[in-house]
This record gives structure tokens, sequence and C-alpha cells, in this order.
């Protein structure tokens, strides 16, 4: 029985609808684009266009500079209709998935070094997620960036964050 496409599958249709991706740009793209909202590891990202043209939802093409070969994914028509579909249901609530958060809610357990530490480290991630927001807001406002046509978009989820 066939496995139905899960949210990484749509994910990878997703930047597939944008344009055609080699599983390394995949990759590359995912860390870019989505990696804040739907964070997954490379390994997963290098296998699932594979699964999604075992269902017919994305074709591989070879392609060589000199001998050297790569695979380049591109969306079907049925990879289309199956993301407008789910793009068309609403989506599941909000998860976090937030260790250090996770380790201050439970800080009465644990030493007032281990809490500080850990308040440390979430500050600390919090000012470098703003740094790397504001270096991609500043290209998008210079350039436009690599899509300037999904900047409306884009700018959506930019406010979410």
């Amino acid at each position: 029985m066939a496995q139905r496409p899960t949210t990484t599958s749509y994910a990878i249709l997703c930047l597939l609808a944008v344009r055609d991706w080699t599983a390394y740009e995949l990759a590359q793209q995912m860390d870019r684009s989505v990696g804040r909202m739907w964070p997954r590891a490379a390994s997963v990202v290098y296998e699932e266009p594979k699964r999604l043209v075992r269902r017919g939802l994305a074709t591989s093409t070879k392609e060589y500079t000199g001998r050297r070969a790569r695979t380049v994914y591109a969306i079907t028509d049925a990879g289309r209709a199956a993301l407008a579909a789910w793009l068309a249901e609403p989506g599941g609530d909000l998860t976090l998935e937030f260790e250090a958060l996770l380790k201050v809610g439970f800080a009465d357990q644990g030493s007032l070094d281990a809490l500080r530490a850990n308040l440390a480290a979430i500050r600390d991630h919090a000012e470098r997620t703003r740094a790397e927001s504001q270096q991609r807001f500043d290209e998008y406002a210079r350039t436009g960036g690599p899509y300037p046509e999904r900047l409306p978009v884009i700018a959506l989820v930019a406010r979410f964050y």
C-alpha cells in the first residue's frame, strides 16, 4: 500500500514548483528557505525526491558536466495537482521542538548554573537568528532575492518570524 506523501514531501514539491533542483541544491534551499519552519536532516532531503519520482509526482533527469553526472528533479503535472490539493487543506497547529526551553521549564530540578547556561544559549541563538534574518532582509531589499516574484509570500513568512 502506497504511503501518503508527508509534509516533507510537500515541502520538496513546493521547492520543485519554483524550479528544478538537484538533491544537493534542494538540501541547501531547504536550509535557506524553510529550515526554520520545517527543519529536516540533509539525508532526508536527499531521499525524498526519489520517493516523489516513484510516486509520479516528480521526474529525474541525468545531466552531465564533463564526466560528472548529476540528477535534476522536476515537478510533474500530477505533482502540481497534489501540491495544489495539499495547499488547499488547512495546515496543522503550530508545534515547537525546543530542547533548551524544555530545560528551562524544569530548571527547578537542576542547578541555577544550568538554568543560566540554558538562558544564555537561548539568547545567543536568538541573536544569531536575528542577525541572519536581518542579512536576508537586507539582501532582499537590495536585490529582490533569487525569486523577486515570490516576495509577497516570502514577506508573510518573514513577518511571522
